[in-house]
């Protein structure tokens, strides 16, 4: 397996340097002024880019993690329900997970995504329309996606993470999810 790790250094390597080309043409258009809102886009999509490159080096670590702080932080206050506590995570993914969570509602037409913590785990609610029974009935198989081609990694890449660290990702009809993770 070391080919595969030399490979995984070479490609990280290879996106440092696109991302920061990327990063340092945005800043300079930023500065000139043209298309602010577009530039601000850029700007932070190639940030969180670079965030992941770099976490790519690092696998997840599993450490106690005060899920109700990170739910707020995440959610910007939209909780319900009790407490969740400490549990046994590794914090960025969990910011991934439940950020990817309410993106994916967005993109599926949801206007309110709501999270209720429970002890060790948290349920992503949204209003959105929610899905179809042949795509929920396959969601964590790959690549099931309602979007398209070349999507459909991310559900069944989380659960196993999750399951990894001793947690697990379980979907319920309509359009809630929750993530569970071991506690400390």
């Amino acid at each position: 397996m070391a080919w595969l790790e030399d490979w995984q250094r070479a490609t990280l390597h290879d996106l440092r340097t696109r991302l920061g080309t990327i990063l340092v043409n945005a800043q300079l258009l930023a500065e000139d002024g043209t298309a602010p809102d577009t530039v601000g886009d850029l700007l932070q999509a190639a940030r969180e880019a670079r965030s992941l490159v770099q976490r790519l080096s690092i696998p997840p670590q599993a450490v106690p993690t005060d899920l109700d702080a990170l739910v707020v932080e995440v959610s910007g206050g939209r909780v319900e329900g009790g407490k969740a506590g400490l549990v046994l995570a590794d914090p960025g993914m969990v910011r991934n997970i439940l950020t990817h969570l309410v993106h994916n509602a967005r993109e599926a037409g949801s206007t309110q995504v709501v999270f209720r913590l429970g002890p060790g785990s948290v349920t992503v609610i949204d209003d959105g329309p929610g899905l179809a029974p042949e795509v929920a009935e396959r969601l964590f198989q790959t690549p099931v996606s309602s979007k398209g081609e070349g999507r459909g990694e991310g559900l069944y890449t989380t659960r196993r993470l999750l399951r990894g660290l001793g947690g697990d990702l379980r979907f319920e009809p309509p359009s809630t999810f929750v993530v569970v993770f071991a506690c400390a």
